[in-house]
Parts: C-alpha cells; structure tokens; sequence
C-alpha cells in the first residue's frame, strides 16, 4: 500500500514500514517555471513590438561612432579565383559579431539560447539557436565539439627526441609535412569553452543577421564605409598607428602587414588601410589567422582551386588548344629540318646511275643483240622505280620555295 501526500511516499509491507520523498515535485516545478518564463517572453513581445525604422536609425547612430565602426564588419581571404586568366584573390565579407550583439538588442524581441544536447568522453552536442519571439520564428541547429586538440610535441635536446607535451592526456599522435610529431591531446574545459563560445557567436550572428530586412543591412553598410573611409582621410597617420597598436595586440608586429601589403606602410593606400581594418575585425572575431590570411594571399593555387565549372572548362580548353599548337609546330619544324631541297647535282647523280645500269645490261646481252638487230631500251625495274621515288620524296623541298618533283616510272 503506498500513500502519496506532497512528494512523500509511503510503503507499508509486512513487517516494515518504508517512507520517501520523490523528485517528481522538482519535475513539476522546473516545467512550471520554463513555462512561465516562455509565456512571460512572448507576452511582453506581443505588448512591445519593434519598429524597423526605429531599429534603422540606431544603427546608422552606432555606425557614426568611429570605434564601433571599426569592428563592425570584417573580411577574411578565402582562396584564389581564375579571372581572364589570372588569379584574383577571393574575400568573404560581413557584419561582426559585435554589430549583430547590438543589433539584437535594437531589435528587441530576439533570444538568442543554446543547450547541450549530448556528452561523452570524446564528443559534445550542442544546439544554438535564435528565436524571433514576436513573430515566432525559431531557427537552430547543432554542433558537434570533439574533446580533443592538437598539441605540437617538446623536442628534448639532451636526449634529441621528441616528446608529448606535459600534463596532457594523448589519444593518438601523427607527423606533420615538417617531419615534427603533433598529439591528439583531450581537450580543457577551458579550451571547450573556447571552442563553444566563439561557434556560438557567429551560429547566433548569422541567425540575427537573417532575421533583419536586407534594406537595412545595406543602409548600415554604406554608413560603415562613410565613416571609415572618412576617419582614415581626416587623419591617415592617426588611422594608421592605430591600426599598428591593434595588431600589436594579437602578436603581428608592423613589418607583418607590410609583408601582407606588400609596401611599406608609409605608401599605406586608403584601400590598404580599409582592408587591414576589416581583417583585424576578422581576427577579433576569431574568423581568421594572420598565418592563414598571408598563406592565402601568397600561397600558389593548384589546378582546379576555387574554380566555376565554366572556368574548370575554359581553362582546360585553353590548355587543349596551346599543347595542340605546340605539337603542330613541333612537327613542322622537324619537317623542315629532315627535308633537303633537290638540287642539280641529285639529278646528274640519279641519271648516270641509270645510264651506268643500262650499259651494263647492254654489255651482258651484246651477243644476241647484234645478230637480233638493234634491241629496244629497258626501262627499270618496279622496284627500282620505287626506290627512285621514295628518295625523291624525302628530300622534299622547304615551305616558301618551289621545285618540281621528280618522279621516275615506265614510258607511255
């Protein structure tokens, strides 16, 4: 028999008597404070709706500030593409994640949420999500974190071998193109957490952005480059030390961006300064390297990188037609140098062969011929006419000059 009375049960059997308290209470009550706030979020959305046009002119008002500008948009390289023939470095461009923070809150009515959905020793799942609570627009999707990182090995010189890095846990280990062994190591909580928050920054910026009318995103836009391109003309060298002491901050000394511009940043152009502004957003925001960035700008693209499939066969057509050409004047040029012209002295050459032939036929069948009258000439052999033939073809004379053939056959 068990009586239930405010969590607590009780269980009288024969000979005991057993009591306890459940957790369904704190089921209940976790569902009824979830459903609370749920129903509290989307009734104060439906009482405060946002004006878009509000929404705008407090953007365009961020905008205005220099500072904020600055990190609101980055650009990363993302490889290389083929136009008439040359490679044109390719860039992705967009807002930050900073500019989509304060979007959300001009907006208002968003929540941006994320829940871990699974864990094990090796893997975790979460999924992030922003949801539009005042036209009930929920987007999400998961991520997969694997607990692991690599770590480059210690080289012990005493001993010239190379070893796991201290205190961390290896799982597996390879070689790198260096020849250097690099660790498959499991991973901090402090390097998840690194890992998990920045994917989830831009997951949620990229939710947010969607959710703004693209009229707006363009306004913005072109208020960020109005305040930009304005603050590096008013003072170029105030724009540029600034630039120098931001990248200082992330370890990339002012002889790095000049090897990423390629000049010295004393001829630092507008679009140059312009460029390294939306590259350090990107670093900020954890888009890019600078390794990476430099790697791609200089890096020698394969065959096929980055290519259209229209680009794929115009590319591979152009490369038909040169090989196709080249072997063509390949051949005429061994044409011309295993051709000879035929000159006087192959022809005088060629007749006293036959003359010479003719008279020694004659001397051996001079008996018959005298008591038979005078004989007729005997014309050659087939195969000598066909020797006669082929050796004339083959000095044939060069393109530009003209020679008549010689050809040698039986008399009509």
């Amino acid at each position: 028999m068990a009586e239930t009375d405010r969590g607590l049960v009780r269980r009288e059997e024969f000979a005991a008597v057993q009591s306890g308290r459940t957790s369904e209470t704190s089921i209940a009550g976790v569902s009824a404070r979830e459903q609370a706030i749920i129903q509290a979020e989307y009734v104060m959305a439906e009482r405060h709706q946002r004006a878009w046009m509000d929404v705008r002119a407090a953007m365009l008002q961020h905008l205005a500030r220099p500072r904020f500008a600055e990190i609101s948009r980055y650009a990363k390289p993302i490889g290389k593409e083929l136009v008439n023939g040359e490679w044109i470095e390719k860039k992705a461009r967009g807002f930050g994640v900073r500019f989509a923070e304060t979007l959300a809150q001009e907006m208002g009515n968003v929540k941006p949420w994320s829940s871990v959905t699974y864990e094990d020793e090796l893997l975790r799942i979460v999924r992030i999500g922003v949801t539009d609570l005042e036209r009930n627009i929920p987007r999400s999707r998961e991520v997969s974190f694997g607990r692991v990182t690599e770590k480059r090995g210690r080289h012990n010189k005493k001993k010239d071998v190379w070893e796991p890095p201290d205190g961390r846990e290896v799982i597996s280990q390879r070689i790198n193109t260096r020849g250097e062994p690099v660790y498959l190591v499991r991973a901090t909580e402090d390097e998840m957490r690194s890992k998990v928050n920045s994917e989830e920054s831009k997951t949620q910026r990229d939710f947010i952005l969607r959710l703004c009318p693209r009229d707006i995103l363009d306004d913005c836009e072109d208020q960020y480059r109005k305040v930009t391109e304005s603050e590096i003309k008013k003072d170029p060298l105030a724009a540029l030390k600034r630039l120098l002491d931001r990248f200082a901050e992330y370890g990339i000394r002012p002889s790095d961006l000049e090897t990423y511009i390629g000049r010295t940043s004393k001829l630092f152009t507008t679009e140059d300064l312009q460029d390294l502004t939306e590259l350090g957003a990107g670093i900020r925001d954890g888009q890019v390297t600078f390794q990476e960035a430099l790697r791609i700008r200089y890096a020698e693209p394969e065959a096929g990188e980055e290519e259209t499939p229209q680009q794929h066969d115009a590319r591979l057509r152009r490369q038909m037609n040169q090989q196709s050409g080249a072997a063509a004047e390949r051949v005429a040029q061994d044409k011309i140098a295993g051709f000879k012209p035929i000159t006087q002295e192959d022809v005088v050459k060629v007749e006293a062969e036959l003359h010479a032939k003719k008279a020694a036929a004659e001397q051996a069948g001079s008996t018959p011929a005298e008591s038979a009258g005078p004989q007729p000439e005997e014309p050659p052999s087939q195969e000598e006419m066909d020797r006669l033939t082929r050796e004339a073809d083959q000095r044939e004379q060069p393109q530009g000059e003209t020679s008549k053939k010689l050809r040698f056959g039986r008399k009509p």
